[in-house]
């Protein structure tokens, strides 16, 4: 940290962009902050969500407040710098389809921030400004190996909000499964991000696993949880979300939707594997699909996913000699499964 950005500082800034014209949106510690409606600790810098194309604009906007580029490694940020210490980091995005922001990364590689997590609600110096969502900001702070401050940046926000955590979160080493609920989303989404990149990077796939981004999986979830007839599951280990499962009606012309139900999204986080989690998701989906009336349980799995077959057929799933192909996926196959319990039933 190179010095103090002060929340009248920050106002200056955003009131000379609001000026301007330009829509940003806070990020970073300071919207930690504005979340909890108070400043918890120093920071070094005001990190902003902005669009690509207002980036003249906002340069111009800044240069009367002492403003200039102190770093340029465009398109992936910009920094912006002025006398006694004040800087701003600046992540130039441009809109989807979806509404979702894109912003380019190391190596080839986006990054996405969800359309929903871009209209948070915060207050700095006691004034309100627009920020990132609590969701919005646990997504921004998956994917790597967290430091102090950010690990007590999250905990504040779960402790406030209720926000469920990655494994890097964890506190403790109790395990448990329970319902997932929205709060969850942002966790859910870098997880099967992670997991279908890893499983579906296969030759033939290699655009698809290139192109998807954690919007897309936001999306998924954000249909999923609460819809009719469903259920979704995560596994925690010290209270922080190391496994998924869903569990949903038959979404195929070939079986009933009535008493067939799908498992999917079933996915444990590489750090957890071997530790019986999926014993546990694969248990409580199980219970779940049953209580929900079904009595026919079917899922699918990659062809050269030989690990998951082993997986599956270890927990008592059996294939049932259906197979399908992924439509956009250089012909890769995917083998159905059933549960146990509807085989042993004579289904």
């Amino acid at each position: 940290m190179c010095g103090v950005v002060s929340a009248d500082s920050v106002l200056t800034v955003l009131d000379a962009l609001e000026a301007a014209d330009v829509e940003a949106v806070v990020d970073g510690g300071w919207g930690v902050d504005a979340l909890l409606g108070r400043e918890r600790r120093p920071h070094g810098d005001l990190d902003l969500i902005v669009l690509g194309d207002q980036l003249d604009r906002i340069v111009g906007a800044l240069a009367p407040l002492g403003y200039r580029t102190a770093l340029d490694t465009l398109p992936i940020t910009t920094v912006l710098a002025a006398p006694r210490d004040r800087r701003v980091d600046l992540h130039p995005t441009v809109a989807n389809d979806h509404g979702d922001r894109i912003q380019a990364q190391r190596f080839g590689r986006i990054w996405a921030n969800p359309a929903s997590t871009l209209d948070g609600a915060g207050v700095i110096g006691g004034r309100p400004v627009r920020c990132l969502t609590v969701q919005g900001q646990v997504l921004s702070h998956l994917g790597y190996v967290p430091d102090d401050g950010d690990r007590a940046d999250m905990h504040a926000l779960a402790e406030a909000f209720g926000a469920g955590l990655g494994l890097g979160y964890a506190r403790g080493s109790d395990v448990r499964v329970r319902a997932a609920h929205l709060d969850d989303i942002a966790a859910m989404t870098e997880l099967q991000l992670r997991a279908s990149v890893t499983a579906y990077s296969w030759p033939g796939n290699e655009a698809w696993a290139a192109r998807v981004h954690n919007g897309d999986f936001w999306r998924l979830w954000q249909s999923r949880i609460g819809s009719p007839r469903t259920w979704t599951g995560v596994a925690t280990v010290g209270g922080a979300i190391a496994g998924t499962v869903h569990v949903r009606p038959w979404a195929h012309e070939d079986l009933d939707p009535g008493s067939t139900a799908e498992l999917n999204a079933a996915y444990v986080d590489p750090v957890a594997q071997g530790e019986g989690l999926g014993r546990l998701l694969n248990d409580a989906a199980i219970e779940a699909a049953a209580r929900l009336g079904y009595t026919d349980l079917r899922l699918h799995v990659i062809e050269h996913n030989t690990r998951g077959q082993q997986f599956w057929e270890h927990l008592g799933w059996a294939r049932d000699g259906v197979d399908r192909e992924l439509t956009g996926a250089g012909g890769m196959i995917e083998h159905r499964y059933i549960s146990p319990g509807t085989r042993e039933g004579g289904r």
